[in-house]
């Protein structure tokens, strides 16, 4: 599930100038362009739309767009913001596991 906000957030961090250097405008015109066409949109998500008492209010679309999708899995590479919140309460009881990309990898490896 592709959220307008998640969109937005990977085309600011592809169009920074780390990314830049390495990629071209069409490249990330086609990455782009291939996760719309790869997943659903869920439309852009209201900040303050849930009672989710996270630290970083920034973070809400990620989880609501995840438990929107009924996903199993939000990956993310943020360490201090997402990442710290694996074991955050409110979050456990949704069912909702927060892994690294590289944890991410190696569960799906160990179940298949």
């Amino acid at each position: 599930m592709l959220s307008a906000n998640i969109l937005g957030e990977l085309e600011d961090a592809l169009r920074d100038p780390y990314f830049a250097a390495r990629l071209s405008e069409d490249d990330v015109n086609g990455y782009l362009a291939l996760l719309v066409r790869m997943f659903p949109s869920i439309g852009k998500i209201e900040p303050g739309s849930s009672n989710l008492d996270l630290p970083d209010p920034n973070d809400e679309h990620l989880f609501l767009a995840a438990l929107a999708s009924h996903a199993d899995y939000l990956v993310s590479g943020d360490k201090k913001g997402v990442l710290a919140l694996r074991e955050h309460r409110g979050l456990a009881t949704l069912g909702l596991k927060i892994l690294s990309a590289t944890a991410f990898l190696a569960e799906l490896e160990s179940t298949s």
